[in-house]
């Protein structure tokens, strides 16, 4: 397992932009996803549907976490880590997954450390993959384009912003508080003053933060690839 990856297990972030790590400074240095990556991604995203081979959801991600080690896996790892704590989250509080009315829950950050200390596998899992925050509800036409450097040197890192979002559900301020390179930090502002969040209503007031709210981003290894040119057969679509 990559340190650079289980190192970002202590990042909090208010909005993470986040990229694998990637060695050198070149584009000779980066690689298109090669056959393993795209098998270990389609194990993870194919369990839904029953394609994965394995005996069950559980033993098919975690399959995936052990054997995902090189950062164009981590797309994989990734969706691996996210739907085996929220499988097991649902199975040990609401029962067997599929069975009770949980569209859409997520664990909460609280739970991360049972879920590693029921599932050990999970400690190849950064903290911030295991839960997430409320998301928006859309997002306007403005879309969050990887700066062109970031693109050519294959940069790995994240930006970290402060949010504030009205009872109506729009975003007023958004202002960056920190990054890991200076580069990443084009265009994401504006980007996120394009979400809309729910209104506030007495449903769902408790769970949202109005003042300082809190949203993960991610931008994965094979989206830097399409932007790099790299082809291949994506198996999520």
């Amino acid at each position: 397992m990559n340190s650079t990856v289980v190192s970002r297990s202590s990042i909090l972030a208010s909005i993470c932009i986040a990229m694998t790590s990637f060695a050198g400074e070149g584009d000779s240095a980066f690689e298109c996803p090669d056959d393993k990556a795209l098998k270990l991604l389609k194990v993870a995203t194919s369990v839904r549907n029953g394609g994965h081979g394995f005996n069950d959801s559980i033993s098919a991600f975690s399959y995936v976490i052990e054997n995902a080690t090189r950062p164009m896996d981590e797309v994989a790892l990734r969706v691996a880590c996210r739907r085996f704590a929220r499988d097991s989250y649902i199975t040990e509080n609401y029962g067997p997954v599929g069975g009770a009315d949980v569209f859409g829950l997520i664990p909460p950050k609280e739970a991360v450390s049972s879920l590693r200390d029921k599932n050990p596998v999970l400690s190849l899992c950064p903290d911030h993959w295991l839960y997430a925050t409320q998301l928006p509800v859309r997002v306007h036409a403005t879309k969050y384009v990887i700066p062109e450097e970031a693109v050519r040197l294959a940069v790995s890192g994240w930006v970290d912003l402060e949010l504030e979002v009205t009872d109506d559900g729009v975003p007023a301020k958004a202002h960056i508080v920190g990054s890991s390179s200076p580069i990443l930090e084009t265009g994401v502002v504006d980007y996120v003053l394009g979400f809309r969040y729910p209104k506030i209503s007495h449903y769902n007031g408790h769970l949202m933060r109005r003042m300082g709210f809190q949203v993960r981003i991610t931008t994965d290894y094979f989206q830097i690839a399409q932007e790099k040119g790299c082809e291949w057969d994506d198996p999520r679509y």
